[in-house]
């Protein structure tokens, strides 16, 4: 079964709000850095247990730069 990219990044959005205050509409582009982001996307899925890979948030377009 595919991984529902969506909720995965309602889940990461959740926990990053957690960490620090940002509009909702403005969490992706919240980190200039790419590989900031990066980490912090990659450390994101660890902590929320999922097990799709940063890569694949990429092919799908849904981390934005």
């Amino acid at each position: 079964m595919a991984v529902d990219h969506h909720i995965v990044l309602n889940r990461m959005r959740q926990h990053f709000d957690q960490l620090i205050e940002f509009p909702q509409e403005e969490w992706e582009s919240f980190l200039p850095c790419l590989a900031v982001k990066e980490v912090a996307v990659k450390h994101c899925l660890q902590v929320i247990g999922e097990k799709s890979t940063y890569n694949h948030f990429i092919a799908e377009g849904l981390v934005r730069f």
